[in-house]
């Protein structure tokens, strides 16, 4: 019985090691890009980023976020949300219940994205770096003039 418990409190211990290993390694409050993926306009001029982006909070105050990032092609060093001058478009993940926002460049200056009727945006630019910005919502008409 002493072994097992012995035993029992030695993996605990280096469990919980490795688990202060691990949140020290983390920078709280540092958002960390979970996914991303670029689409270009036709002529490569221009790259819509989207992003899902954790914002590091952690423990209870952390949530995730889609962005969209408007820039010239090879820019990937982003901030995000407010404190980015590249950042098109946020809003909290509608992970859990729908669906994340999706682009398509209609032309050259361009870009449509399409959102969840849950998204709630935080920020949303109509345009940016030279782009248009046309935002619709799924299951919604779409108004042509």
């Amino acid at each position: 019985m002493a072994i097992a418990f012995a035993l029992g409190t030695a993996d605990r211990a280096l469990s919980c090691c490795a688990l202060a290993l691990f949140l020290s390694a983390c920078s709280e409050g540092t958002p960390i890009v979970v996914e991303s993926h670029q689409v270009p306009n036709p002529s490569g001029t221009l790259v819509a980023t989207v992003e899902v982006v954790d914002n590091g909070l952690g423990f209870g105050q952390g949530a995730l976020y889609d962005e969209i990032h408007i820039s010239p092609p090879g820019s990937s060093a982003f901030r995000h949300g407010d404190p980015d001058s590249s950042v098109a478009f946020y809003a909290e993940s509608t992970y859990e219940k729908g669906h994340p926002p999706s682009v398509a460049w209609v032309s050259n200056s361009l870009l449509r994205v399409t959102l969840d009727p849950l998204a709630k945006p935080g920020r949303q630019q109509s345009s940016l770096n030279d782009a248009s910005i046309e935002y619709l919502v799924q299951g919604a008409q779409r108004n042509t003039p």
